[in-house]
């Protein structure tokens, strides 16, 4: 199966012309890999950090991609990344590490010790079960001599998973070709080609786009994971300047990518009223993506996440969508006005096939010899979405949908990232275990170390450790933030106001609401990340150990 997909684009139209493109050894400052497969034991080895992976679903993991950081303290005096190495119960795991940063230097000062490491290992679990790791210190180790998964080649980027290849040429096309009976096979273009664009359609005309050169940098670059970033320059659309990016993400014997679509405007903010843009704001009717491809029959199967999957069928004219309006909870109105019913919403034309609070956010179209699955994070909570499907081969992603009953406010200074899946498969969704790469998108896996480690580390500064017996209020108060058991209704802030006062859609999930007195059933006061909020649920964690922090 041959795949095509351009990534970028303002107005439906892809990159245009020439692009950056910055090879793999010209980013690497070290190594970002290293191997266990020939390493001791840990009976052998030092241990720096104890790691626990819990699989909270329902479905087994199988070799799923796990990626998690992890601090070490500065007295180990840990200058490379080859003195570590991951272990597990059953012996040496194969795992690639990335510097984030060092004590007193930055990640490329090779002379200060590592602060921060970047771990990735693909891990199998069962349903509900857990399994230990040990970040272990080495006296000797060996590289790992296998080969990673970018190679650069003159005028692109090409990728090699092992179950498929993607390349990345300069003008910002993606092609895939999947590999058939450990070989590449590659079909006819003309029958199998799909494209992915992104497109801003705003609610003026804002002149001649100014479609800006496509810049392709390889950020990471090892045997089990390589990073991929693609990223336009400044677009003006009504007095906006928006930059998209789009930082792709590979994995070793996977036939998915993982997109990061970040659209970023770097207009200076400027107030004058909520819905009255002003300098550096504007208003765009829809934003997303376009997937084409070309079935092979003339009607297509497709499954649609909704809370539970709705199966039905595709023709020619035929027009399948999964809408979001609302974020489905008992208080999905508030503010009143904007939103036209609570929760989802299934159609096929005009018809509604069925309906529910939350969807789990995915499509998939398939012709029986292959498909196309997209998925997108958060997808409910993120409100307004849609994802759509005709049965000639156009999937659509909305990320500012143009079905929301008002165009999308982009203010000044506003960075918003959607996390997506696009997972291309032999066969039926149930062949290619959709349902399984699904969840497994929506809730991965997690390593933690204790919360002694975050603490005692110092990564985190002056913390102190959790203790219930010298400081029970203010233990109690940081529990209600996440469980109002454990409070007064007036200590309980995170959890339960973002339910009773509906701190979902676009511009709010993540956010906090704040607590004023001045606060209305008709407005929010959203605390935009100030009085470091982010910072104190990461501290809270790392005392805690809780995951809902």
């Amino acid at each position: 199966m041959l795949v095509a997909i351009v990534l970028g684009g303002v107005f439906s139209w892809p990159f245009a012309g020439s692009a950056a493109l910055t090879a793999p050894d010209e980013q690497r400052q070290e190594p970002p890999v290293v191997s266990s497969e020939t390493r001791p034991s840990a009976g052998n080895a030092s241990v720096v950090a104890e790691l626990t992976v819990r699989n909270r679903a329902r479905t087994d993991r199988t070799a799923e991609p796990l990626t998690t950081g992890v601090p070490i303290p500065e007295a180990l005096n840990v200058h490379a990344t080859r003195e570590l190495s991951v272990v597990s119960d059953a012996g040496p795991v194969a795992t690639q590490m990335r510097v984030l940063s060092r004590w007193g230097g930055s990640p490329d000062d090779h002379s200060r010790p590592i602060k921060w490491v970047l771990l990735h290992w693909q891990a199998s679990l069962e349903s509900h079960a857990q399994a230990s790791y040990r970040l272990v210190r080495h006296v000797k180790s060996t590289d790992d001599q296998r080969q990673h998964l970018v190679v650069s080649k003159s005028g692109k980027v090409v990728v090699d998973t092992g179950q498929a290849r993607f390349s990345i040429d300069q003008g910002g096309a993606l092609r895939v070709s999947m590999r058939d009976g450990g070989r590449d096979h590659l079909v006819d273009a003309d029958d199998s080609v799909v494209s992915l664009s992104s497109f801003i359609r705003a609610t003026a005309s804002p002149g001649k786009a100014q479609n800006g050169l496509a810049r392709v940098t390889v950020e990471e670059d090892g045997p089990l994971r390589a990073v991929v970033l693609v990223t336009e320059d400044p677009m003006s659309v009504s007095g906006c300047q928006l930059i998209l990016q789009h930082r792709l993400h590979f994995y070793r014997d996977k036939s998915f990518v993982r997109i990061f679509h970040t659209l970023t405007n770097k207009a200076a903010a400027y107030y004058d009223g909520i819905g009255k843009p002003g300098r550096g704001n504007c208003f765009i009717q829809s934003l997303g993506s376009e997937l084409r491809w070309k079935p092979s029959q003339e009607r297509t199967t497709v499954l649609l996440g909704g809370e539970s999957p709705y199966e039905t069928s595709a023709g020619k004219g035929d027009t399948v969508r999964l809408y979001q309006d609302s974020s489905g909870k008992d208080n999905w109105n508030v503010p009143a006005g904007p939103y036209a019913f609570r929760g989802y919403r299934i159609y096929k034309g005009g018809k509604v096939l069925a309906s529910g609070n939350h969807a789990s956010g995915w499509l998939d179209a398939s012709d029986g010899k292959m498909g196309v699955t997209v998925a997108a994070r958060h997808f409910w909570q993120n409100n307004p979405k849609t994802l759509q499907a005709t049965g000639d081969g156009l999937i659509t992603a909305g990320l500012w949908p143009e079905e929301f009953s008002r165009p999308h406010w982009i203010f000044g200074g506003f960075r918003k990232t959607h996390e997506m899946l696009y997972y291309f498969h032999r066969g039926s969704a149930s062949d290619a275990r959709t349902a399984e790469i699904v969840t497994a998108f929506q809730d991965p896996l997690i390593a933690q170390a204790s919360p002694r480690h975050y603490v005692s580390s110092g990564a985190l500064g002056a913390t102190a450790s959790e203790d219930r017996k010298k400081y029970p209020d203010y233990e109690r108060l940081i529990d209600a933030q996440i469980d109002p058991a454990a409070g007064d209704s007036r200590s309980s802030l995170i959890v339960s106001n973002i339910d009773r006062r509906n701190v979902y859609g676009i511009e709010f999930f993540g956010d906090t609401d704040q607590e004023s007195d001045t606060w209305t059933w008709t407005t929010r006061q959203m605390s935009n990340l100030e009085q470091d909020g982010s910072w104190a649920m990461l501290l809270a964690f790392a005392r805690k150990g809780d995951l809902r922090f």
